[in-house]
């Protein structure tokens, strides 16, 4: 079957000139229109990066410390950085076992079984990156300002803040949601690939100035589901 496209709109005021949304390249092709359908999808829940079902304490004892880190419930390795000056520098996640990343600029959890990074107002200055089973990044006002790249097997990310993810946003996991729902958010291109992308741009905000480039199986828009 040829690879698909779904692009789902919130109402009929979800036009492609409206809120400042970019061009939608689905598949290199940039003719297609937005087309209202009927969705029930869900809002976007962040987890707690943790595998469901798996202890990694002793793995975390191990690694989680010298890394900077403190070991939490199930063996999540978090860098809670939300205190004055709580973290200096770099932040990388071993590798293997979940993390959990609060408040800082540079941030690496790509080798993490899966990872949760939360960018209060004004943090995360510099490019995240994560991999694993999945990876959720919740970006507030003024934060994620660099890029952020997602190769995990799930990807989950918010920008709900003002002017929040003013860099690129690249998924390449199998299952992706951008919700780009912040006043000016997702100021660079959003780009997708793998089964399924779900890149919502919330219409009358001025979102996704930079476009959406969807290469996925399917390709789903729609803003009414961003929190």
């Amino acid at each position: 079957m040829m690879r698909g496209l779904l692009l789902m709109a919130a109402m009929s005021g979800c036009a492609l000139d409206e809120g400042g949304l970019g061009p939608i390249i689905v598949n290199g092709d940039a003719s297609h229109d937005v087309t209202t359908l009927p969705d029930a999808a869900a809002d976007v829940v962040y987890d707690t990066g943790s595998d469901a079902g798996v202890d990694y304490t002793a793995q975390c004892l191990a690694t989680c410390p010298s890394a900077g880190g403190t070991c939490g419930p199930g063996g999540t390795c978090v860098f809670d950085c939300s205190l004055y000056q709580a973290c200096s520098g770099k932040i990388t996640c071993p590798s293997g076992i979940p993390c959990h990343v609060v408040c800082t600029d540079d941030i690496d959890c790509s080798g993490s079984s899966s990872c949760a990074i939360d960018c209060a107002n004004g943090s995360c200055d510099h490019p995240i990156a994560c991999g694993g089973s999945s990876c959720t990044v919740a970006c507030g006002d003024g934060s994620c300002h660099d890029d952020v790249a997602c190769n995990a097997a799930s990807c989950t990310i918010g920008c709900s803040g003002y002017n929040a993810c003013s860099g690129q946003v690249t998924t390449t996991a199998s299952a992706s949601t951008i919700c780009c729902s912040g006043s000016s958010s997702c100021g660079r291109q959003v780009s997708c690939t793998g089964s399924t992308c779900k890149a919502y741009c919330k219409p009358a905000n001025n979102t996704c100035n930079g476009g959406v480039s969807c290469n996925a199986s399917a390709c789903n828009l729609d803003a009414s589901t961003c929190p």
